[in-house]
């Protein structure tokens, strides 16, 4: 309370100030409004929204400045979620994923921009990760997976396979076989021939080898796409053609140690020619396995 002259003329003096403030903040509050309004009319929701903003800022409490920030705001999104998808249409993905991400930022409720930006990331680091050169270690594995699988079998002929013979020349019907799909057949040295019942319906190439020398006790190497050599199955036989592989393998949930010695157990067998070997490497807790790859028959 001013008690004397000199006190209340200083409380008239803070009482002009204080509304000469609040007119001031309430006249800058009414021109950005104003401005706001001018950019809706003329279409330009973005600059709406700045506008309508700094209305808020100078006088939060004016409802009806929240109610056009607001408004405007979903506006704007729509406005920028609609050129996005022009965008994409035209494969520009770098502009729509900035389109959509304006139009997530404006309207928090349009969850299909949300989406749209989640996807649109992905894409593109997928197209920046398919663009670069993979690292060398990647081409050394490419090279090895190539070079460690198998030759397959390429027939010049698909065509099913019936063929019924009595008491025929093992031998013949080999040779048969492969005239018919295009496939050189030959023999190894200790090939013996022998007399063979067989009856063929519609069955492939593959499926007929099958057949025919798991009932002769043969197997078959495939040289190439074009040719296969029959091999009596014995197991000095099943050493000399099978091919010896060497891959490592990373272990997660389990000790290698552990691992090696379930892996010995189960995976050895006598019947196996070649019996794997596992080797654990502690340290870098991998497991590298040298076996063979399978032959057929």
């Amino acid at each position: 309370m001013c008690r004397s002259d000199w006190t209340w003329g200083l409380c008239r003096l803070g009482a002009v100030l204080t509304l000469g403030g609040v007119l001031a903040s309430g006249c800058a509050a009414g021109q950005a409004f104003r401005q706001g309004e001018t950019a809706a009319l003329n279409g330009d929701w973005d600059a709406a929204v700045e506008y309508y903003q700094r209305a808020m800022q100078e006088d939060p409490e004016r409802p009806e400045y929240r109610i056009a920030l607001e408004r405007a705001m979903v506006t704007a999104g729509r406005v920028h979620f609609a050129a996005a998808q022009d965008r994409e249409s035209r494969d520009d993905l770098t502009g729509a994923l900035l389109e959509y991400r304006r139009a997530s930022e404006l309207d928090a409720s349009n969850g299909m921009a949300a989406v749209k930006v989640a996807a649109l990331e992905r894409a593109i680091r997928d197209v920046v990760e398919a663009s670069r050169p993979p690292p060398p270690i990647e081409a050394l594995r490419a090279q090895a997976r190539l070079e460690t699988q198998p030759a397959l079998l390429n027939p010049a002929s698909r065509e099913p396979l019936r063929l019924a013979l009595t008491d025929a020349s093992l031998r013949d019907i080999m040779d048969a076989l492969g005239d018919a799909s295009g496939i050189n057949v030959t023999y190894d040295e200790q090939f013996q021939d022998r007399s063979y019942t067989v009856e063929l319906g519609g069955v492939t190439f593959e499926e007929a080898l099958d057949q025919i020398l798991s009932a002769n006790s043969f197997f078959y190497k495939v040289v190439n796409d074009t040719t296969i050599i029959i091999v009596p199955d014995t197991p000095q036989k099943r050493a000399a053609y099978e091919e010896q592989v060497i891959r490592t393998f990373f272990v997660s949930h389990a000790t290698v140690e552990e691992l090696v010695q379930l892996l010995t157990t189960i995976v050895r067998v006598p019947q196996m020619a070649v019996q794997p070997q596992f080797v654990a490497n502690a340290q870098a807790n991998t497991i590298t396995v040298r076996a063979t790859t399978p032959l057929r028959g």
